[in-house]
């Protein structure tokens, strides 16, 4: 019997947190993620946008998180992130939030 699941990724964690303000101009942005059905994430499918950019090149990806690591300081301000993840049957699930710059 092949059981498929209709059942989307979690993205559990995220940082810097939704609304919070942060004094680093290049702070590390990360999400975690589960499957709950044990269907497995698909590392590949797992992208990262900050403030509208694909920084997904830049980022690193695994079945457990993916992380990105500003090149160049990002300027002061809110700054609005989304993550997309699908597990390996193909649900997808997308979380955005956004966090504050005061650096400077």
């Amino acid at each position: 019997m092949l059981a498929v699941s209709s059942t989307p990724p979690q993205i559990v964690d995220i940082a810097p947190l939704n609304g919070q303000s942060v004094n680093n101009d290049r702070p590390s942005i990360y999400a975690t993620f589960r499957a709950p059905t044990g269907v497995g994430i698909n590392p590949t499918s797992a992208t990262i946008t900050v403030n509208g950019l694909d920084v997904t090149p830049s980022a690193t990806r695994t079945g457990q998180f993916i992380t990105y690591s500003p090149g160049v300081a990002l300027a002061d301000g809110n700054v609005m992130v989304a993550v997309r993840v699908s597990d390996q049957a193909g649900n997808q699930q997308t979380r955005t939030w956004s966090f504050t710059i005061h650096a400077h």
